[in-house]
């Protein structure tokens, strides 16, 4: 996958995880929705993984969801969360109370 607004990378047993959007202080898309579970997935499937360090480039964390792009649902009419079915789910099945579809 080509990560756009977001970074991974491993360092031994440390998988780091950065939001890389900070002109925008890192607000949340469909697009970082669905990189930030490949990041997961790919962290997941390395044995050697034991942690998984999530943080924000520039000088916020994530100010939540995008309004900007919250803007292009409402002109469109309804939402689109402009991800893939074929999302990566991560952990889901390994307990049934925090998987959600």
């Amino acid at each position: 996958m080509e990560l756009k607004v977001t970074r991974f990378e491993v360092d031994g047993p440390v998988a780091i995880i950065t939001l890389n959007r900070p002109e925008r202080l890192n607000a949340w898309t469909g697009r970082m929705h669905t990189e930030y579970r490949w990041c997961l997935a790919q962290a997941d499937a390395d044995p050697a993984v034991r942690v998984i360090v999530v943080t924000g480039a520039g000088r916020g964390f994530c100010a939540g969801a995008d309004a900007r792009a919250l803007e292009g649902h409402v002109e469109k009419g309804g939402y689109d969360p402009g991800t893939p079915s074929d999302i990566p789910r991560p952990g889901f099945g390994v307990h049934s109370e925090f998987d959600h579809d």
